[in-house]
């Protein structure tokens, strides 16, 4: 990062939310995807926390929840297995990550498990089983990678970054932190090849707005 941009903070303007948008849309995945990528940000991988769907739905609250949608309806789905395009889906998180929603057969039983916890409201907690990666890129991305950047336009969306806009690449370091797969963490740079491609150069310097806020606001 350069010394002219390093305590300056960028939003992303809104025809890059919408490209972002688009170009997940446009690509086949589960609609429990969003599930397992909070788990990646939480430390799953890692072995660092008890969690269960409690903190999954309030990913969805942070990062998926638009203003100004229906009540019954208030959360934006790129991730789409049948259709095409976007939709709203609805608040049933902890239906869609219950133990049965992992049961045999599920996408997500390829991906996860459930173990006691006394740390949950649930008495359970997530875990990954092994080789979670691959099965994420068999049963919930057909075998077609995320495209990282877009994904971190989208999830950022309403969020400024310390980035400097001449360098959109540097978007991947930070979706890479913040997903706990960056290349200083075990296993980051394995889960990545896996299951992200860069997409990064479809982005450039006027998808940039710069923040006039006071503090930055990125989580």
């Amino acid at each position: 990062m350069t010394a002219t941009h390093d305590k300056r903070l960028f939003t992303f303007r809104i025809p890059a939310v919408q490209k972002s948008i688009e170009r997940l849309s446009n690509r086949r995945s589960h609609e429990q995807l969003p599930g397992y990528l909070a788990l990646l940000h939480l430390g799953i991988a890692q072995g660092s926390v008890d969690v269960d769907a409690a903190a999954i739905h309030t990913f969805r609250c942070k990062f998926l929840m638009v203003k100004g949608a229906p009540a019954a309806n208030p959360f934006i789905q790129p991730f789409r297995s049948r259709g095409k395009g976007v939709k709203l889906t609805n608040k049933n998180t902890a239906g869609s990550y219950a133990e049965k929603s992992i049961r045999e057969g599920q996408a997500l039983s390829n991906v996860l498990e459930m173990v006691p916890s006394t740390q949950t409201g649930s008495n359970v907690a997530y875990r990954f089983k092994e080789d979670h990666a691959e099965a994420v890129l068999s049963a919930m991305l057909g075998g077609t990678p995320i495209l990282a950047a877009s994904l971190a336009v989208f999830l950022f969306r309403d969020r400024a970054l310390r980035i400097d806009p001449n360098e959109p690449s540097q978007i991947i370091d930070i979706v890479r932190d913040w997903l706990n797969i960056g290349p200083n963490i075990l296993g980051g740079d394995e889960v990545f090849s896996t299951l992200f491609v860069d997409d990064s150069d479809e982005f450039s310097v006027d998808d940039f707005e710069l923040y006039e806020g006071e503090s930055e606001y990125f989580e």
